[in-house]
């Protein structure tokens, strides 16, 4: 080979060289040729989670060589059609984008079984209340010329018959467990329209339940709601707040001020809620301690929504909007276009979610925002959060259904049941399935869907 044939062959060497070295650079670090865009892009990440975990993966429809979790790489920054499935679950879809040299995240998808309704209870049901745990039911269900109400243990399946009481002696009635759920309170009105109150235990041995509205005064009004501790009971009257004993029934005078819209006992001490020249002031007090102001809020009908959080949430029923006050500064964060809410974790921490009749929000105390959920055209019963805090399940008077809270591209909603009727419902904490009241055909109760 003469001298010259081997300095072209070395300098086209150095030349594929040159061209080639930044090339296998550029592609080791991740930069593709973007056909679309007609230019080197750097590349990015997807990484993909879902609960519980072994769900294929569909990228533009091309099922992907690992299940979840996983994550894809040297993806070219455009929008990607994302489907991942698992067998028994319903699919999970949505278009992500990938950004130039960033990483996706949907690694915290929750899957919903692909599953019916199974009926448990076999009742006419009228009013259903979970205990706190999420393992006993009471049930206040119609049998022909009777109410009766009935405690039911969901892990063992059986059902004890408390109290049985005439189909029309009772209208509005409400059940509410204790904290620890060893005791039921059970209010409705009474055909003088007088609001009767009892408290049964249960567990205990067979015993007349206690009538709390015995010991107070007989007015035209009588809310009774749980204490923190579950000991005791707050009651409001038309003539004041009574603090009322769960072990003996007595009854003792909180506070016999007038006009008192609400009260709630909490570890903080007893909150009131009192109309006061064209305004509703907050205020806290204790045995043997003065009363000491909040808050102001403008003139409305208010009631606790909910005091076991940091922040106490304070409904107005007339405008349909809620405030929350911090007990501690005074400060008030609102309005909401709420009247219900309930805290992401027990003891009031995490998010909150609020809603009304047609939407749901939620917000997060911790850095100030605020995301509506949805708007739905029928009235919204009840809200709950998903044990993985990914989604939330709502009722309406004829659907149960999940909606995610990741709001990219469009939220995944899932049809849980639709019944003729839905009532009540708990989900489990561990996220495994929800258990309600509804009707369907000629079959009703309380149901159960695993999730």
């Amino acid at each position: 080979m003469s001298l010259k044939t081997r300095k072209i062959i070395l300098m086209v060497f150095l030349a594929a060289f040159a061209v080639s070295a930044p090339a296998v650079v550029l592609y080791t670090s991740g930069y593709r040729y973007n056909w679309k865009r007609h230019r080197v892009e750097k590349t990015g990440i997807i990484k993909l989670g879902t609960l519980p975990a072994g769900a294929k993966i569909y990228l533009n429809g091309v099922v992907q060589p690992k299940p979840t979790p996983t994550s894809i790489f040297r993806l070219l920054p455009e929008d990607y059609d994302l489907r991942m499935e698992k067998a028994g679950y319903l699919p999970w879809h949505k278009t992500l984008e990938i950004s130039s040299g960033e990483t996706t995240f949907a690694d915290d998808v929750v899957l919903i079984k692909d599953a019916l309704p199974e009926l448990l209870v076999n009742a006419d049901a009228v009013k259903a209340a979970f205990s706190a745990d999420g393992g006993r039911i009471a049930l206040l269900s119609r049998n022909k010329d009777w109410l009766e109400l009935s405690d039911y243990d969901i892990k063992a399946g059986t059902s004890v018959l408390i109290a049985r009481f005439g189909a029309d002696k009772y209208s509005d009635p409400r059940l509410d467990w204790s904290p620890d759920g060893s005791r039921l309170l059970f209010s409705a009105a009474g055909a003088d329209g007088l609001r009767e109150v009892f408290l049964y235990e249960p567990g205990a041995p067979a015993a007349e339940p206690k009538a709390l509205h015995r010991s107070l005064p007989r007015s035209s009004r009588l809310d009774a709601r749980w204490a923190a501790d579950g000991a005791s009971l707050t009651a409001v009257t038309g003539d004041g707040v009574f603090t009322v004993s769960a072990a003996t029934g007595e009854a003792v005078p909180a506070t016999l001020l007038p006009l008192i819209q609400d009260a709630a006992s909490t570890d903080r001490g007893l909150f009131l809620l009192r109309a006061d020249g064209g305004q509703v002031v907050l205020e806290r007090t204790a045995p043997g301690a003065a009363r000491t102001t909040i808050a102001s809020l403008p003139d409305g009908q208010y009631s606790f929504a909910d005091t076991t959080g940091r922040l106490l949430a304070i409904a107005d029923r007339k405008a349909a909007k809620t405030w929350l006050a911090d007990p501690g500064s005074g400060e008030l964060t609102g309005p909401f276009e709420a009247t219900d809410v309930l805290w992401e974790k027990a003891g009031g921490a995490g998010r909150l979610l609020l809603w009304n009749s047609f939407e749901i929000t939620v917000y997060d105390p911790a850095s100030g925002s605020r995301r509506l959920v949805t708007r739905v055209g029928s009235d919204i019963t009840a809200c709950a959060w998903h044990p993985a805090g990914r989604d939330v399940i709502y009722a309406t008077p004829s659907a149960l259904v999940d909606i995610e809270l990741d709001d990219r591209d469009s939220r995944n909603t899932y049809d849980l049941a639709r019944f003729n009727r839905i009532g009540e419902f708990r989900v489990d904490a561990a996220g495994k399935r929800v258990i309600f009241s509804g009707a369907v055909g000629s079959r009703q109760g309380i149901f159960d869907r695993a999730l």
